[in-house]
Formats: structure tokens, C-alpha cells, sequence
């Protein structure tokens, strides 16, 4: 949207928001490292634009009346108290936010807010809304099967086999999973949300994964999130409309046609299971490959350094210890302990 005032042209770029910083806004543009999502205000410039679930603004309500910015925005639940204005005249490293006292946000309707804030006058003025009143974290579905190389275990379509995710309602309740995220990218949890899509209690739901350009002909109804997975093994992150967390699994180095499952349904051990023993939307078997121990992880990447270094290696199996050698053996229940960082 273009206006003017007092001579200057301005652009108001819209996004919606919440209360977490827009990782997308890294690969959207070099110069702005991890911004927080807002109403952007630019005199004489530009900037991208960004979308998110929780709050939406429109662009189109937005205008200025004697000097103050007046907008609305739309969320499915909150009270005018549960939000802030917040206002920056730069992003980035740059960026100084500060909450804008003299702003208020009141009710228009159900679901809908008016948000009115006094410009301060400077070359450029970035403005967001920040929820700081969430919801508790509701139900949730969990991630409960996933196969990262399918060569020819389970076909969708006609024929064509693609990485496929299992999610499984442990509830006794349906979960309604639009705006719930899915990711392979942990700093981007939603760079993938689920349309309006309801899972009924003990109910299974098959989202297909795939980076093809153009994206492959799925079929109408079927889920397809725009990333592939990695058989080398990488982390898959399930988050809630707000951006929060609900569930993760690290996955490991697969071969073709293993799948990675909990066992029972929604339970805390990850089983391997071969291709004649997968099970894409019906219950996990107890015969499997057998369970799996995750791979511990390294707080510096491998490599040649430099400088002297701490690494710190962590290990997600409950109740698990690390142990190390420096000369280049195997470890075993004998060898050092990692306690702690390790000076290299």
C-alpha cells in the first residue's frame, strides 16, 4: 500500500505476528539477520514482506489520521491487553525496539483490533505487533513414523515415491492442525503449515516431503511440505500456530525403505523397522530392526581450527553417558567421561 503525507511518500508492508523472531527473514534478505515480524513503515524505501500465523494485519485498514498510524489486525483468540506495540528505526543488528507507551489496541469486533500509535517523525520508523499474553499449549499431535529415502516401500500418486512423515493423535480428543508448522530447519519451524486439516483421536496423517521444483503431482487432498529429508540423518521439528515447540525427533543415517517409528503408537522408543515392516497411516508393529541409540551431538562442527576451541558433546538418549578418546580408538565404557566441555 502507497499514501502520502506532508509530501513523502511511504510504503506499508504488512506480516503477521507473534511473539517469536522470523528466521525466514535470513534467506529473504542478507542485511536483515533474524527480524522480528511486524507492520514495517518505510519512508522512501522497501522492505519484504512476511507472513506468520498467529496475528494477521490488513493492509488495506491502515491510514494515518493527524499524525498517528491507525491499522487492524485479526488473530483467532485475545484481549487488547494481550498485545504491544513495539517500534524500531532500524532492523538488525541496528535496531534498538522499544514499547510505544503512547499506542492502544481496542476491540472492533470478535477477533479483530484496532492498534493506534503517534509517528515519531524520523527518515524510516519499523512498527510490529508483539503478543504478550499467549495460550497455553493445547493438544497436540506427535511425530510417530518418518521414512527419508523411499525407493519403493509406499507409492503416492501414481507410482511415485516420495520421504514421507507419520503424525499420530495420542488424544482422546480431534486436534485441528491448521497453522501447526512442520520443519527440517529448527531456527524455521514453520516453513512448512498445515492447512485446515482435523485428526480424530487414535488418527494417523501422512505428510509427503519432497524440494522438487516445480513440486511433484501429488493428487488433491494430499499433504506435501517443500523440503526434502535427508538419509544422512537431520532433526524434524513439529510446532504450534505460535511458533512453540511440541515435538522433535532427531533422525539417523537410514538406507532406502527404512523407516524410523515409535513403539507403541505416541511412546518414547524410536524403533527402525525395513521395508516389508513399515507402516505409513496404520500402527506401528513391535517387530522391528531393533531400537535405536541417537548419535551424540557436537557443539563445533568437525573441521581444522585455528584457534583453541571447547567442544561440548551431548548425547538425547535418557539416562545416556558420553565417553571419548583423543588418540583416535574406539571408546568404550572405559574410556574418559565427557562431563563437560573438552578443551582442543
Amino acid at each position: 500500500m502507497r499514501a502520502k503525507s506532508g509530501g513523502a511518500v511511504f510504503r506499508l508492508l504488512i506480516a503477521s505476528v507473534a511473539n517469536r523472531f522470523l528466521s525466514r527473514a535470513r534467506r529473504a534478505s542478507g542485511s536483515l539477520p533474524c527480524v522480528a515480524a511486524g507492520v514495517a513503515l518505510v519512508w522512501g524505501g522497501s522492505l519484504g514482506a512476511w507472513a506468520q500465523s498467529d496475528v494477521v494485519l490488513d493492509a488495506d485498514a491502515a491510514s494515518l489520521k493527524s499524525g498517528r498510524l491507525e491499522f487492524q489486525f485479526q488473530t483467532a483468540a485475545g484481549n487488547p491487553a494481550d498485545f504491544q506495540i513495539w517500534r524500531s528505526e532500524a532492523l538488525g543488528a541496528e535496531g534498538i525496539w522499544e514499547v510505544v507507551a503512547a499506542a492502544t489496541v481496542e476491540a472492533v469486533s470478535e477477533g479483530l483490533f484496532r492498534g493506534t500509535l503517534p509517528l515519531s517523525g524520523g527518515s524510516r520508523e519499523f512498527v510490529r505487533v508483539l503478543r504478550v499474553g499467549l495460550p497455553p499449549i493445547g493438544l497436540a499431535p506427535v511425530l510417530n513414523e518418518v521414512m527419508s529415502d523411499n525407493v519403493s516401500a509406499h507409492a503416492v500418486g501414481a507410482g511415485g515415491y516420495l520421504d514421507w512423515i507419520e503424525l499420530f493423535n495420542p488424544h482422546d480428543e480431534a486436534v485441528n492442525l491448521e497453522g501447526y508448522g512442520l520443519s527440517d530447519d529448527i531456527l524455521q519451524p514453520d516453513r512448512w503449515t498445515f492447512p485446515v486439516r482435523v485428526m480424530q483421536p487414535g488418527g494417523y496423517l501422512i505428510v509427503y516431503a519432497s524440494d522438487a521444483t516445480p513440486p511433484l503431482p501429488v493428487g488433491g487432498g494430499v499433504l506435501l511440505a517443500p523440503f526434502g529429508i535427508r538419509n544422512s540423518g537431520e532433526t524434524l521439528v513439529l510446532s504450534d500456530p505460535f511458533g512453540r515447540e511440541v515435538d522433535r525427533v532427531i533422525l539417523p543415517p537410514m538406507n532406502a525403505d527404512q523407516s524410523l517409528g515409535r513403539v507403541p503408537d505416541g511412546g518414547a522408543p524410536w524403533h527402525l523397522y525395513a521395508k516389508a515392516q513399515v507402516s505409513p497411516g496404520v500402527e506401528n508393529g513391535a517387530v522391528s530392526d531393533g531400537a535405536v541409540v541417537f548419535p551424540p551431538e557436537f557443539s563445533v562442527d568437525g573441521g581444522f581450527h585455528d584457534q583453541p576451541l571447547e567442544v561440548r558433546v551431548t548425547t538425547h538418549e535418557p539416562g545416556g553417558v558420553v565417553h571419548f578418546t583423543t588418540d583416535g580408538s574406539e571408546p568404550t565404557g572405559l574410556s574418559a567421561r565427557s562431563d563437560g566441555p573438552l578443551a582442543v
